[in-house]
C-alpha cells in the first residue's frame, strides 16, 4: 500500500511554436507575455502583432521595472490579455527564476489557463545571431486523488 503525502499538482505542456506567434495563435492563447530588451529597438516591434500598440503601451509604463511593467489586452476578438516586461540580460540564476516566476505568477492571477511567451530580440544564447523563443504552456488541471 502507498501512501502519496505530495498535493496532486497541475500538468504542463509545453510546446515550441518557432519565432513568432501569428495573429490567429495570439488570438486563442489565454495569456501572453511578451519580454523584450530594456531598450527594444523598431525591428522588435516589427516581430509583433498590434506593435504600436505595444510599445506605445510599455513606453507610457509608469514603472519599467516591474514584472510586468504594463498590463494591457490585444485589440483582437478575444481581447488577448498581455504582460510586457523588459529584460536587461546578464543576471544570476536565481535572479532569472525569480524573473520567471513573476511572469508566471502575474498570468496565473490572470486567471490564464494558457501561457505564451514571446522572447522577441532576446536570443537563446545572448548571441545576436540566435533565434528568438517563442513557447507556450498550457496548464491542466490536476487530477484528484480520491483521498
Amino acid at each position: 500500500m502507498s501512501i502519496d503525502l505530495l498535493p496532486a499538482e497541475p500538468r504542463l505542456d509545453i510546446h515550441t511554436l518557432g519565432t513568432r506567434l501569428t495573429r490567429a495563435e495570439l488570438a486563442r492563447a489565454g495569456y501572453v507575455s511578451i519580454v523584450v530588451p530594456q531598450n527594444p529597438s523598431r525591428a522588435v516591434w516589427r516581430a509583433l502583432p498590434d506593435a504600436a500598440q505595444l510599445a506605445r503601451a510599455l513606453r507610457d509604463a509608469p514603472d519599467g521595472s516591474v514584472v510586468p511593467a504594463v498590463a494591457t489586452r490585444l485589440a483582437n476578438s478575444s481581447r488577448t490579455p498581455v504582460g510586457i516586461t523588459t529584460y536587461k540580460g546578464g543576471e544570476s540564476t536565481f535572479e532569472r527564476l525569480s524573473f520567471a516566476r513573476k511572469l508566471i505568477a502575474h498570468a496565473i492571477a490572470a486567471g490564464a489557463k494558457q501561457f505564451s511567451l514571446l522572447m522577441p530580440g532576446i536570443a537563446r544564447s545572448n548571441s545576436a545571431t540566435a533565434r528568438p523563443v517563442s513557447i507556450r504552456v498550457q496548464v491542466i488541471p490536476a487530477r484528484s486523488s480520491g483521498r
